[in-house]
Formats: structure tokens, sequence, C-alpha cells
């Protein structure tokens, strides 16, 4: 993959444009141009690399590779909305104000810390452009409540089994939070049909 500073200058210079040009043309200051074409500065705002996207016809959700704000790796259902906002250059903010949610519950969602309901990722969908059948496979945990069930305990059973607190248990089958990998470890001895690698994976962990 090509870095940042080759393809803004590239680019720049495929177009017969100066530093100065892009300063005047797309309100990007000069300075932060040449720390760009440097290489000193890896990763500008997402605001910066839409502007020059747009000025010199880039690919923008490229730029957003290239420097690391969008990750290609088997995504969270948090990754997800993160990468979408991104590639929309929307600020959490504005998505909030969109979607009618709080800041800061965009910001949970997008670091897998809450799961949000499902009508609210009904919004989040048709406002990014989103699969809404596809971000649906993050909810719930159906494997655990099948395992759960196929080893006849009830949740209390599987709690006090397991050391994992009730709430923990019920709140992983209802989708509600990302649970930590010591949760899935404890649970994986109790109910060993489970795979404790598919489930990892399905949380965003490596």
């Amino acid at each position: 993959m090509q870095t940042l500073a080759t393809v803004i200058k590239n680019a720049r210079e495929q177009k017969g444009f100066l530093q100065d040009d892009l300063e005047e043309k797309c309100g990007v200051r000069i300075a932060v141009i040449q720390a760009i074409e440097s290489g000193k500065r890896k990763k500008p705002r997402v605001n910066t690399l839409y502007k020059l996207s747009n000025f010199l016809e880039l690919d923008f959700v490229e730029l957003l590779t290239i420097c690391g704000y969008i990750k290609n790796e088997k995504s969270s259902l948090g990754r997800i909305i993160w990468n979408a906002r991104l590639s929309k250059n929307l600020t959490r903010e504005e998505l909030a104000e969109r979607c009618f949610i709080c800041r800061e519950g965009i910001a949970f969602i997008e670091r897998d810390e809450v799961r949000p309901r499902e009508s609210t990722l009904e919004v989040l969908a048709k406002e990014l452009d989103l699969n809404l059948e596809e971000l649906l496979k993050f909810y719930g945990n159906s494997e655990v409540k099948k395992a759960r069930l196929n080893a006849a305990f009830t949740q209390e059973q599987l709690a006090k089994k397991s050391g994992v607190e009730l709430k923990t248990i019920k709140s992983l089958e209802e989708g509600k939070a990302r649970p930590r990998v010591r949760t899935l470890e404890k649970i994986v001895k109790v109910l060993p049909e489970l795979n404790l690698q598919e489930l990892k994976e399905k949380y965003g962990y490596r």
C-alpha cells in the first residue's frame, strides 16, 4: 500500500497544482499539506482527508484506510459502525443528531461497550447505508443459550457453575453488552460444546 504522503503528492502534481493552490482551493493550511507530503503527519484529521479527496479526486475510503482510521480485518459491530461513519465524513455529534441519539451513545456503540436496541440499529443502518440483516448477526448469543438449554441448565444454574454473575449471563444471551474474554472462558468450561475462538471473534477479540 502506498503512503499517504506519496498519494497526496502524486495526485497534486498530476493535476499541476502547487501546495499553495491546495491551501487556497480546498481550505487545508499549507503547513498541514507540507507535513503530510513530507511524511511527518501520517494521520491528519478525517475532515482534512475529506477535503483533499474531493479536490484531488481521490478515494476517501482509501485515504482513511491508509491512515488507519478504517480497518479491514474481521469486524465487530462497533467497528462496522465506526468505519461507516468515517466513510461518510460524519462526526459522532453529527451522526447522533441525525439518529436522535446522544453523542456518548454513539461512542459506547463504536467501542462495543453497549449493544444498541434493534430500533436504534435500524436507524443507524439506514443513515449509514448498512445492511441491517448483517448487523443483526452480532445480536444476542443464541449459541450460549442453545448450549445452556442442551445442558438442561437454567440461567441461574449456569451462573453458579461458571462463577459468572447472573446479570452477565442474561446480558450475554440478550446481546446487551460485550462480555470479557475471561467471562467467555468460564462459560465455555461449563458448556464445552461452545467454541471459544468463534465466540471471541464474534465479539471482536483476536
